[in-house]
């Protein structure tokens, strides 16, 4: 029951809320040893509600959710994509900064091949010793390469982190509903993606309310 939930959140708000603006690639099949492929500036999904048409779009989806306002709808997806950082910046091949204040190298372990339902996950694993970026929680950063879920959709990447074991972090029931994801915000018009996501708000609804039960 769990994973056929997941499937549903999966394909339903994941895909959705990212196909609500106009980038759609393929996902990048590069050979992963570094964390190369994730160069340059990344920023947290939640950041992409950081719009004065978020609180509009929160309320449209109120709407079709029984016992919800456009609040109680807000803070959903700000657990669905929590994360303690707001942006990620990766230099090189192993370093990492997460806000401008911990500054990690990062060694990578291999790759992890899962299964939810009918999608097949791999998730790329990368350890650090940095006493600072452990005692934040962020012990292992695991990242898919970033990719669209068709055309239309945001380029993106799904991710993990913690000090807990990398197959804890991956494939335990109780965190599959948590699901960080990263996007280039030099990619992404903020404003514009939340004014789509109006007209997918009964959807978005019908995905929420799967989710909670």
């Amino acid at each position: 029951m769990i994973r056929n939930r997941l499937t549903i959140v999966i394909a339903g708000m994941l895909v959705l809320v990212l196909m609500a603006y106009g980038i759609g690639m393929a996902q990048e099949e590069s050979e992963v040893s570094d964390l190369s492929l994730w160069e340059g500036e990344n920023e947290t999904y939640v950041n992409i509600f950081d719009t004065a048409s978020a609180g509009e779009l929160f309320n449209e989806i109120a709407k079709y959710v029984e016992g919800y306002d456009g609040e109680m709808v807000r803070n959903f997806y700000n657990k669905f994509y929590e994360t303690p950082f707001s942006t990620i910046r990766i230099m090189g091949k192993k370093t990492v900064i997460f806000d401008e204040e911990i500054e990690a190298d990062y060694e990578y372990i291999g790759v992890l091949n899962t299964k939810w339902g009918e999608y097949n996950i791999a998730w790329h694993i990368f350890r650090t010793d940095n006493s600072r970026a452990i005692d934040a929680g962020y012990r292992h950063l695991i990242l898919m390469p970033y990719h669209g879920h068709g055309e239309g959709s945001i380029r993106h990447c799904h991710m993990r982190y913690g000090n807990e074991n990398f197959d804890f972090l991956t494939t335990d029931p109780s965190i599959s509903n948590w699901w960080p994801t990263l996007y280039r915000p030099n990619e992404v018009n903020k404003e514009e993606v939340v004014k789509n996501m109006m007209g997918q708000a009964k959807m978005l609804a019908d995905t929420l309310k799967t989710s909670e039960k």
